[in-house]
């Protein structure tokens, strides 16, 4: 497989997967923001709802102009700073910019932290409930709620787990001397990661749709307010 097959691929994939997740991610969040707004005197509710206008941001910020650049040649970033640090495709000339980006942002701001961060608050979210259901019987929203927030930990670990991997290799093999074909694999890769992570910013409406019976008839009601 050539250098140029390598960089079609990576064209292709931003295409056909990485366009379907912004579209499928902002009518999915738009629609979650529909949904949760009845409710925001809930404080779960407000959170959902807050997180989803700050993954429509993520997605319009990181994600499309990624697919711009990638898929179709129009890169942003020439023109938007925050294009521009959301892509991590600038170059510096600044050696202390170079390495905080490659040695904090990239492996633990973007990587490691997001995934802990979420961990541990769904672990201790899903501890709290458990430990209250032992004195009482779960109820719907409880039962609903745990399994909203054990797969919305899922869909956001799992796809920052090769997002991760590939930047921190990036980190412990970037004084080695590689190859113009080792480069084409590894920006492939670094590719497809970097597209893949935003399934985390984008599936929470469905997230909330297949796990949470409350939310999918929140869901039909918008649905009959809108068509009815």
């Amino acid at each position: 497989m050539s250098s140029t097959s390598f960089t079609i691929t990576s064209t292709q994939f931003s295409i056909f997967a990485g366009l379907p997740i912004f579209i499928f991610g902002v009518i999915g969040n738009l629609i979650n923001i529909g949904v949760l707004f009845s409710s925001l005197s809930n404080s779960c509710s407000f959170l959902l709802f807050v997180a989803s206008f700050f993954n429509i941001i993520a997605l319009s910020a990181g994600l499309l102009p990624r697919v711009l650049a990638i898929g179709f040649g129009i890169d942003p970033s020439l023109t938007n700073l925050i294009c521009c640090n959301t892509t991590t495709r600038c170059s510096s000339t600044n050696p202390g910019l170079v390495f905080y980006g490659n040695y904090f942002v990239r492996p633990v701001l973007l990587s490691i932290l997001p995934g802990t961060i979420l961990g541990i608050s769904g672990w201790l979210t899903y501890r709290n409930i458990t430990s209250i259901t032992r004195i009482q019987i779960r109820s719907t929203f409880q039962r609903s709620f745990t399994s909203m927030i054990l797969l919305q930990i899922f869909t956001v670990v799992i796809p920052i787990i090769p997002f991760a991997t590939m930047n921190i290799y990036q980190v412990i093999t970037s004084s080695m001397t590689k190859s113009s074909y080792r480069i084409a694999q590894e920006t492939l890769v670094l590719d497809i990661s970097n597209i893949i992570l935003y399934i985390s910013y984008a599936s929470n409406f469905y997230v909330y749709l297949i796990s949470a019976s409350s939310y999918r008839r929140d869901f039909m009601r918008l649905v009959l307010f809108c068509y009815g």
